[in-house]
């Protein structure tokens, strides 16, 4: 049961320190202490509140991917069009990384260790995702209005480019000094959103037939 009052400062100071950690550190680089420096409370009052690193961990990703797994669902299921439901889960999901921007680091980190220490609710966050996604294609592919595309590579069309661009661009003048200054630049002046919600359009939306063909 979540707890109200002071102690819910003191424990959204806990997140919020961990959450900075695992984003500098992965979890196997994380230290409790620093967490619990970072929050300004002793290691027993953060065990008490939240529990050890496993638990900090989980907690910091599953607030965040658990909550956008929860209103995908529940918005998603109450639009009966899946062209607009696919539209809507692009923009959502893209929305949920702009909005979390240090997820993204932790993310990449977890990735790269093969999700050696991904928490399994965190997992079944991710499940129900794929599990939306997959049921949106089908329902387009049985309209016939979708390829019949993977869904889990329809989740990485979108989250992918998202999570990598801020990496990506950070070279960004390494890369205009190679290739030329500019050379580059539409990639990083468009509306990332909008370019990545377009190309998964054009990757899985069928062409209508034009009227009068």
């Amino acid at each position: 049961m979540e707890r109200q009052g002071p102690e819910s400062g003191t424990i959204d100071r806990i997140v919020a320190a961990a959450r900075e950690e695992f984003t500098r550190h992965g979890f196997a680089g994380a230290r409790v202490d620093a967490i619990a420096q970072r929050a300004k409370v002793n290691k027993a009052l953060l065990y008490y509140h939240v529990g050890g690193k496993a638990a900090l961990y989980e907690r910091v990703l599953h607030d965040t991917v658990g909550r956008a797994a929860s209103a995908l669902t529940d918005i998603i299921q109450s639009i009966p069009d899946p062209v607009e439901k696919l539209r809507t889960y692009v923009r959502m999901l893209l929305g949920t990384i702009r909005e979390n921007p240090q997820i993204p680091s932790i993310i990449i980190q977890e990735l790269a260790r093969g999700g050696k220490h991904l928490p399994d609710a965190v997992a079944r966050d991710f499940a129900r995702m794929f599990d939306l996604v997959t049921g949106i294609i089908e329902e387009g592919v049985q309209q016939r209005v979708f390829h019949d595309a993977a869904p889990v590579l329809v989740h990485f069309m979108v989250a992918g480019p998202a999570i990598f661009h801020p990496k990506v661009s950070a070279l960004k003048l390494r890369f205009d000094d190679l290739l030329g200054a500019n050379r580059l630049q539409k990639n990083f002046d468009v509306a990332l959103e909008t370019e990545i919600e377009q190309l998964v359009m054009r990757a899985v939306l069928k062409r209508r037939p034009q009227e009068g063909q």
